[in-house]
């Protein structure tokens, strides 16, 4: 395909395709993204060169899309979930995270880490910001005595988010949190 793609180069590869595999008469379903040049080639090319195609837009596109509509709009918890997956995941952190356990332990809470997010699985994102509503009143005192053992940027600016944005952030992940289940219902049963 050229180094751009559009809908003329796609309806083109597809017509070919078909016909050099004889599937031209048998094809029923063309399965593609969202993007414009994909449905403009089944709306303007290929549903008038084969009447009896359907294109089906892919539901981990659209469920993609949903999560980058949340991801945007959630900028602050979603920085703040970044710099928390570098908070625990850095190879030094080892200590830190059996730390974070000992910090739970002593302020009655169940220990337990935090999940990790998986960008292919929108769920994770949601479980993640779950897991940091739940934690979130538990992170500035030990963030605040982690920056006493090792200074780094991260954790300077992951104070930083707890201490200026502590009750905008707490909204947020709060709301995520409550609201975020039916989208991960939703989403889980679309995987199926």
């Amino acid at each position: 395909m050229d180094n751009a793609a559009n809908f003329q180069s796609l309806s083109k590869i597809v017509n070919e395709t078909l016909v050099s595999y004889n599937l031209s008469q048998n094809t029923v379903v063309y399965l593609t993204d969202n993007t414009a040049y994909c449905v403009k080639s089944f709306t303007d090319v290929l549903s008038r060169v084969y009447p009896q195609l359907v294109w089906v837009g892919c539901w981990a596109h659209i469920v993609d899309l949903c999560g980058d509509c949340w991801q945007n709009h959630f900028k602050l918890s979603n920085k703040f979930c970044s710099l928390m997956k570098h908070f625990f995941k850095k190879k030094s952190s080892a200590g830190r995270k059996k730390r974070w356990i000992s910090h739970l332990k002593n302020n009655g809470v169940r220990p337990c880490l935090p999940p990790t997010a998986n960008f292919t699985r929108w769920t994770s994102w949601l479980k993640v910001t779950q897991y940091h509503a739940k934690m979130l009143e538990f992170y500035p005192a030990f963030v605040a005595a982690e920056l006493d053992i090792a200074d780094a940027a991260y954790l300077s600016e992951l104070q930083e988010k707890l201490s200026s944005s502590f009750e905008l952030l707490r909204l947020h992940l709060t709301f995520l949190s409550e609201h975020g289940e039916k989208l991960i219902s939703l989403i889980e049963f679309f995987e199926i």
